[in-house]
């Protein structure tokens, strides 16, 4: 088995908000071998995937994801800035 030659990253960021499973998943359909995502610490220390330091730019948090709680985190609206249609969507935990 060789290396992936296509990966996506951050997933379908035309169809779809970054970072989220929708772009993971339409990311998939279109031919992409692998996703690469990042991965944070909340402020217990638990994992969470979000590309920025802080929430504020790709959902509806304010501040840092250290800041903020695994549970706040799965509260997190990550769709409503890309489109109305995402509106809801949570960051994957």
């Amino acid at each position: 088995m060789g290396l992936p030659s296509r990966l996506s990253s951050p997933g379908d960021v035309i169809n779809a908000p970054e970072n989220t499973i929708p772009a993971f998943t339409i990311s998939a359909g279109t031919g992409a071998d692998g996703i690469e995502l990042d991965v944070r610490l909340t402020r217990e220390e638990k994992l969470v995937e979000f590309h920025d330091r802080c929430l504020d730019r790709t959902s509806d948090g304010k501040g840092p994801v250290n800041h903020w709680t695994q549970d706040q985190d799965r509260s997190l609206d990550a769709g409503s800035w890309f489109s109305p249609e995402f509106q809801g969507e949570r960051p994957p935990t």
